[in-house]
């Protein structure tokens, strides 16, 4: 090849053109940012993972159960455990077919038992072995559910709630009929075995689900002793003389009295729920963090899967289970206090984030966290009924041997009561209200508000008392009142001060639990 046909040389110094530049400059700001949101993240990472140990290592320094290996129990023989009666209590319940009522319906309300007598007699006699596991259950000390240590924790007590529940509707109902057949020793005795129930429920190791059904199971038990007690027969010294007599002993009153104002497991059943709670959220977030839909968790259905966006957020996530586990750690504290103002004050608020990225930094927390507010009252409302409910019993002892009512609680001390049961809600420590005389008589709580209103209350649309409304009262006379379910729910204007129409009782004092319960 002569030169002449050999092509130009390549000139290496021939300038890039500028557009080429900016292409590599961009190409070079983008790796560079890449790299910095590389080390962010791996940072981020580094920090909230050590912060999170941190806060369970402080928790466990108190030694308080953080996570889900902490809640297993020590093993409890069957024969010692009150949970394995219980259990086999609920599998062996039987409804016979041929009754012509759900016995839910019958659950403290002694006008439709009387109804139905025949329907519950057949009920409570073909569950003889149901009851007699229940009452055995009472006597035994040790609690162990055996529940497997997984996740999600609180699937295995959301099957056993349901079970739980149908075995308390049954005691309910079984106290109910003894009393109207004339057997009050035996309805006593039920009603003590349906507490009982309770709190063993409280100690299943999972979350406010199990607090929320045991609030449930106690307000069947105290809707019944409202219905009851007007006309409980309690034993004289002349009843007792004779051997056929079916009236309550007064030692057993008094037994129930004692159970119903021993507060002590109930706080500790709150810390237990409280930190419970603390572990779900826990086991929240490490689920969200490895890509499961926080909607599939909080049970609202299947969900499409985060994928690698719940590893890329788990930094997130940890922090908001920080703000969580503060929170719940905060309200378990409540659990010493005696009043609902004080508990009120020592719980932790919500805070109310102001920008949309804190909102969606916070989207666990925000979920779960503001509805406990509400659990925090119904704990208070449970309490103010039980107290309610063992004073009323009293009150009946002291009008069974006094021909009357004593004109104020006073009067039941010290030879009935210690003391008169404080309304957890009044801001002064006053105790619970009395009304002998109205024409509903009532024991009554000031409620949340803290305000006095002379035991007032107010009635639904449908009828029913509205809890949320005016003072939280208890009818001595057994007379609440009740409308239709399928009414509307909406609160009337007018308030009733221990008036009313003369309706039925209906239970009503395990409502807010109940829907609670069948939310959370």
């Amino acid at each position: 090849m002569t030169s002449a046909n050999k092509p130009p040389a390549t000139d290496d110094t021939t300038p890039i053109p500028p557009r080429y530049w900016w292409l590599k400059r961009i190409l070079l700001a983008v790796g560079v940012l890449i790299l910095a949101l590389a080390v962010l993240r791996w940072w981020w990472g580094v920090e909230a993972e050590r912060r999170l140990q941190a806060k369970i290592d402080e928790y466990h320094a108190l030694g308080q159960p953080v996570t889900i290996e902490d809640f297993q129990y020590p093993s409890v023989p069957d024969e010692e455990n009150a949970a394995h009666f219980l259990k086999q209590a609920a599998a062996t319940l039987f409804v016979p077919p041929d009754i012509m009522t759900d016995f839910a319906d019958v659950c403290g309300d002694l006008e439709f038992v009387a109804e139905y007598a025949n329907d519950v007699a057949k009920l409570v006699a073909a569950n003889d072995k149901t009851l007699d596991l229940a009452r055995q259950a009472r006597s035994k000390s040790g609690v162990e559910w055996k529940f497997p240590a997984q996740s999600p924790v609180a699937t295995p007590v959301m099957q056993e709630r349901s079970a739980q529940r149908q075995l308390a509707r049954l005691l309910s109902a079984t106290a109910t009929y003894y009393h109207h057949v004339g057997d009050d020793c035996a309805a006593i005795q039920t009603l003590r075995d349906s507490l009982a129930h309770a709190m063993t429920v409280r100690r299943m190791p999972g979350p406010m689900i199990a607090e929320l059904t045991a609030q449930a199971i106690e307000g069947l038990a105290i809707a019944t002793v409202e219905e009851i007690t007007p006309a409980l027969r309690i034993e004289t010294e002349s009843d007792q003389a004779a051997s056929e007599s079916r009236g309550a002993r007064p030692q057993e009153v008094r037994g129930l009295v004692t159970t119903l104002l021993d507060e002590t497991r109930l706080h500790e059943g709150w810390c237990r729920a409280m930190y419970a709670e603390r572990r779900e959220a826990l086991d929240l977030v490490d689920l969200v963090s490895r890509g499961t839909n926080p909607a599939t968790v909080l049970g609202a259905g299947n969900a499409p899967s985060l994928g690698p966006l719940g590893v890329l957020f788990k930094p997130m996530f940890q922090t908001d289970a920080l703000l969580m586990m503060d929170y719940y750690s905060a309200l378990a504290d409540t659990g010493s206090e005696s009043s609902f103002a004080a508990a009120r004050d020592h719980s932790r608020r919500y805070p109310s984030f102001a920008s949309g990225i804190e909102r969606n930094a916070h989207l666990l927390s925000r979920a779960l966290l503001p509805g406990m507010d509400r659990a925090l009252e119904l704990r208070f409302r449970g309490i103010a009924m039980r107290r309610m409910a063992a004073t009323a019993l009293v009150v009946r002892m002291y009008e069974v041997e006094h021909g009357q009512r004593p004109n104020q609680l006073t009067e039941l001390v010290p030879e009935y009561l210690p003391a008169i049961p404080a309304d957890p809600f009044a801001p002064d420590d006053r105790h619970i209200g009395y009304h002998p005389d109205a024409r509903k008589a009532v024991l009554y709580s000031v409620n949340t508000d803290g305000i006095d209103d002379g035991g007032e209350y107010v009635r639904r649309d449908s009828g029913d008392v509205d809890w949320d409304v005016k003072d939280l009262v208890f009818f001595l006379n057994g007379d609440r009142p009740s409308g239709s379910p399928q009414s509307s729910t909406r609160p009337t204007t007018q308030a009733v001060k221990g008036e009313g129409d003369e309706v039925s009782g209906q239970r009503q004092t395990n409502q807010d639990a109940e829907e609670a319960d069948a939310d959370d």
